[in-house]
């Protein structure tokens, strides 16, 4: 059975504004605060899980654009320990995820980063069966395995992308004795292709010689 965290709805209600932050507790030893930069759009699920193993779904849809740069405006989660190391999962495992671009613009890649901690970091082999085709082809991690870049394809305006569970999910391990409590970020971020990138590029240049 799937335990619905935050929708949508709830996230609006209760965060009041995006800068605000949605807090919700996601159980073993975990709260997330959800940063989105339009009210309503991300939502997180809890799916039964293992002890010693978070298990999570998230949807979000990509609306906004930065109004200096043009690039989608990213979605921010932070992970925060709320309980003892004993009783705190050292594994938090995305299984699914629904994304829907709604920015304008066709991407050519999404990113997920792991920030702030360097004590969370992504499991390479035990996310190697997570399914991101279509529309992406091309998976790859920093040295550090923090950050991991999907790519090899293009996701158009409009359309959605459910990644997910193929023979594992995205999963990231924890190491507790690193902080305590430990604080982690999940930035995830779209990358447009370089046509939309142009032509982003030209409209704030038409915006800014307007304003001089």
């Amino acid at each position: 059975m799937k335990i619905q965290i935050a929708t949508g709805a709830i996230v609006a209600l209760i965060a009041g504004s995006a800068s605000a932050g949605t807090i919700v507790s996601l159980g073993q030893g975990w709260e997330a605060e959800i940063f989105e930069p339009v009210p309503g759009t991300v939502s997180l699920f809890v799916d039964p899980s293992p002890a010693g193993t978070l298990v999570i779904q998230k949807f979000a849809e990509f609306i906004a654009n930065d109004p200096f740069t043009g690039l989608p405006s990213p979605v921010l989660i932070q992970f925060r320990q709320i309980s003892s190391d004993a009783n705190t999962a050292t594994r938090i495992v995305i299984n699914d995820e629904l994304i829907k671009n709604s920015t304008g613009q066709n991407w050519s890649a999404f990113q997920m980063a792991l920030l702030d901690s360097g004590n969370a970091v992504w499991n390479q082999a035990l996310s190697a069966g997570f399914s991101i085709n279509p529309p992406f082809t091309t998976t790859t991690y920093s040295p550090d395995s923090t950050v991991v870049t999907f790519a090899g394809g293009t996701l158009a305006d409009g359309a959605a992308w459910a990644p997910g569970v193929a023979n594992g999910g995205m999963v990231i391990d924890i190491n507790l004795a690193g902080d305590n409590p430990m604080v982690f970020n999940l930035k995830e971020l779209a990358i447009p292709a370089p046509s939309t990138m142009l032509a982003a590029g030209i409209a704030l240049l038409g915006v800014g010689r307007r304003r001089r």
